[in-house]
């Protein structure tokens, strides 16, 4: 167990304000009752002795007591209507200063108050004199020092005064206040001890429960407040936001791209990461203001009375949003690597209406998402609308996890044709026609599949069923354009291409439905070929010997490095559908396309043009070398039965 010292009347340094604090509370709080009892014992040894002492001795002593004795009152009451914050040291000495007069008063009647030559009324003064030492133990115990300013001050004079007696006995009676003197400081010594390891047990258990109080609401990688703290805190902010008629605002904080570098890097290079986040977070938030640890790379700010104008507080906490968004966009520098990140962050201001701690966190939550949604570091507020697509989203994730043993998910096909106009192959999309709601696109739920890991499910089955529509063709059909049908791309998400046994997976699908895998193309996104190139490479290598094409999809929109182009095992690039779409408006967009036609044919690979919709995007492709193209200019993607049509007519749509 941990101790504040050594010894438990040696506390740490931190500690010993605390202790003292402690300490001098006790020694004020018997203050009281030791000075009524000084009052008391004053007053009986005056009277008893006004036979034996002059009235004049009498009164200067006792007066003298009962100066002493108010202001040690008056110190009380200073010190019960002290400041709490108070120092403890001055009051301390104080306190020392008034044991210390005290004890000087009482020594002091070993001469004015001692007669000369009375052995009875002698022997009262010294009774009376020790009775207040030994009182002086139970009230001064929380201090020796304290103690040793009253008792030597207040015994040293009587001890002495009895040797300087040449009266039988007296030398003795000396030597047995000493023994009374040296046994009370042990008495007193013992019971300071016991107060101390007291006080030691006292703050250990505060210690533990104050440990306990800060697990059960900070988070303990980061040391923000969690969730539980976060929303107590919310709720009071809302109750003062309503009460006083000011605005707040809660910032939803999401690292971009945090579980990339948390799976690259290792979980202490993320760790690391997240606790720079918060440490750039408390460092850069306002005192008042609360910054928050949700979970993973979930952060929260409350930003506290920003105002009562509508207006001029959206503006201003798109400032403080913007300096957060740019604070935490700056590269880190952990464990020898430079990472560099990026937040997305939603914005839900109140109060509004009835909503409470939990209702303000879930629309600052919808914010981010859609921030996300818009292509990550960005800053968007919340807006009713929001709650609507929130809702249709989770709808959307808790069906989508039955559509495929319900049978809603459907294949469409969408041809690949050349110059000539001849089928060079197709592509394989995924359709969701659910039967209340009818065709989903699949802008609306791929997003939420790879999101909850749905996805692996879906690309699973779509790489089986279309192995098995393609194997159907060769076998069954006597079409003679569905039997030279020479190739089929799929569609991989990179979490399927990550998986371990992803080869493994394609290669007993390819086994298992008999299909050529020389007419199967996979299609792979520039990001996921990056993440591990080694891993990669290894993947695409074992998916090329077995005889598989593939594909770069997309390509334009990502990392487009001619490094891993020149590493990877790859047979065609498409070029993204966003540069063809805006030929021949925009000059960049011809220039980007050309730039990738003319490097793929350095490389020897294919290249296919998605989104063509219009004759004069045809021509300028075809002008430039690209001759295999895709889009709504010849057919939209079309389902197994109107695509076999297609293929009949002659390629007609």
């Amino acid at each position: 167990m941990k101790h504040f010292g050594t010894a438990p009347d040696r506390p740490a340094a931190n500690d010993a304000r605390l202790f003292l604090a402690d300490r001098v509370t006790l020694l004020y709080d018997s203050l009281p009752l030791a000075l009524t009892a000084v009052v008391i014992n004053g007053g009986i040894l005056a009277a008893v002795q006004r036979s034996v002492i002059s009235q004049p001795l009498i009164s200067l002593w006792f007066g003298s007591l009962l100066a002493v004795t108010l202001l040690r009152f008056g110190l009380y009451h200073g010190y019960r209507h002290r400041s709490h914050s108070a120092d403890p040291v001055p009051w301390f000495k104080l306190f020392l200063i008034g044991a210390l007069g005290s004890g000087l008063i009482w020594g002091s009647t070993a001469y004015l108050m001692f007669p000369e030559r009375d052995p009875v009324h002698q022997l009262f003064v010294i009774f009376v004199v020790g009775g207040m030492s030994a009182g002086a133990v139970t009230t001064l115990a929380a201090s020796f020092l304290a103690l040793l300013f009253f008792l030597l001050p207040a015994m040293g004079p009587v001890i002495f005064r009895l040797y300087q007696l040449d009266a039988p006995l007296s030398d003795v009676m000396a030597a047995m206040l000493v023994l009374f003197l040296a046994m009370i400081s042990i008495a007193a010594r013992r019971s300071r001890k016991l107060i101390m390891e007291s006080l030691v047990r006292r703050y250990e258990h505060q210690r533990t429960e104050a440990a306990m109080e800060h697990q059960a609401h900070h988070d303990s990688l980061t040391e923000l407040p969690n969730r539980r703290l976060l929303v107590h805190r919310l709720e009071q902010e809302i109750s003062r936001s309503r009460r006083h008629r000011f605005l707040a605002a809660v910032l939803f904080i999401d690292i971009d791209r945090f579980k990339t570098i948390n799976d690259s890097l290792g979980h202490s290079v993320g760790d690391s990461l997240l606790r720079e986040v918060a440490m750039r977070l408390k460092s850069n938030v306002r005192e008042e203001d609360t910054a928050a640890r949700l979970g993973g790379d979930e952060f929260v700010i409350i930003l506290s009375e920003l105002g009562d104008n509508d207006t001029l507080v959206a503006r201003k906490t798109q400032r403080l949003a913007e300096k957060i968004e740019n604070l935490l966009s700056e590269p880190y520098q952990i464990e020898g690597h430079t990472l560099h990140v990026t937040p997305s962050i939603g914005i839900a201001m109140f109060p509004v209406d009835d909503a409470d701690a939990e209702e303000v966190l879930k629309q600052s939550d919808i914010a981010m998402y859609r921030a996300k949604q818009l292509g990550r570091n960005t800053i968007q507020f919340y807006l009713p609308a929001m709650q609507q697509a929130a809702k249709t989203r989770l709808d959307i994730e808790n069906e989508l996890r039955d559509a495929v043993e319900r049978d809603e998910m459907e294949l469409y096909f969408q041809p690949q044709l050349d110059a000539d106009g001849r089928m060079v192959g197709a592509e394989t999309l995924l359709r969701w026609n659910h039967p209340q709601r009818g065709m989903i696109s699949p802008a609306d739920f791929i997003p939420v599949a790879e999101d909850t890991g749905t996805i692996l499910i879906l690309g699973e089955w779509v790489l089986q069923r279309a192995c098995l529509q393609l194997k159907s063709w060769m076998d069954t059909t006597t079409d003679e354009a569905l039997c030279a049908f020479p190739c089929l791309a799929i569609n991989v998400s990179p979490k399927q291409f990550r998986q371990q046994d992803f080869f493994q997976r394609v290669q007993h699908i390819i086994k298992h439905t008999g299909v050529d895998p020389r007419h199967i193309e996979l299609e792979l996104t520039e990001g996921m070929l990056i993440e591990n190139i080694e891993d990669t490479a290894e993947k695409m290598a074992q998916l090329a010997d077995l005889g598989i094409r593939l594909a770069i999809d997309d390509f334009g929109t990502g990392y487009s490095s001619l490094h891993y182009l020149t590493r990877l095992r790859l047979d065609r690039i498409k070029i993204d559908q966003s540069f063809v779409r805006d030929i021949p408006r925009a000059r960049h967009s011809e220039v980007i396309v050309e730039t990738i036609i003319l490097m793929a044919k350095n490389l020897g690979l294919d290249v296919i043009a998605e989104g063509v919709e219009t004759e004069a995007q045809l021509n300028f492709l075809k002008q430039r070398g690209c001759f295999t193209y895709q889009g709504y200019y010849f057919s939209k993607p079309l389902p197994r039965d109107a695509f076999q049509r297609y293929l009949r007519n002659g390629c007609k749509s």
